[in-house]
């Protein structure tokens, strides 16, 4: 272990400063400075080391993802994902409370009638704005009867 020679009324000072003092945010800043130098300096070995774990472990890999995709996190994240993906454009935390409404809606919010599976449940948006109009049957989804009623599309 190395020695540290201090004057101890300024160095001793300055070194319980910097070392034991830290706020949690300095540390974890530090911290993820030092992963990402390690990581820039040992890619290839990183990379190596998991590419053999992922061969030497390919059905605990499979099994695991399996077991995630049955969770109510998996089916979340996937089923925000695909609202992205299609268009669908919300500040961040609003996908999470579209979502927790859109499970919770058991009714068509058009013709109100009950779905029948849970495939059978859309999210009805603007295609061209992006914007949010309704949770739908697979027929009000598919035909947009709705439109060509008055019904109000700004929610």
């Amino acid at each position: 272990m190395k020695k540290i020679k201090f004057d101890f009324n300024v160095d001793f000072y300055f070194y319980f400063l910097n070392k034991m003092v830290l706020s949690e945010i300095e540390k974890k800043e530090r911290r993820r400075e030092s992963n990402r130098k390690y990581t820039l300096a040992n890619k290839e070995r990183l990379l190596e080391k998991s590419k053999q774990y992922r061969i030497a472990n390919k059905e605990k890999i499979i099994e695991k993802r399996k077991r995630y995709r049955k969770t109510p996190q998996s089916k979340k994240s996937t089923t925000i994902s695909c609202w992205k993906y299609n268009g669908l454009i919300l500040p961040l935390p609003w996908y999470s409370i579209l979502y927790d409404y859109y499970i919770n809606t058991h009714r068509c919010e058009v013709c109100n009638n009950e779905f029948k599976s849970k495939r059978d449940r859309h999210m009805d948006h603007c295609h061209e704005t992006g914007q949010f109009r309704w949770i739908l049957c697979c027929s009000c989804n598919t035909y947009d009867n709705w439109k060509k009623k008055k019904y109000n599309t700004n929610i």
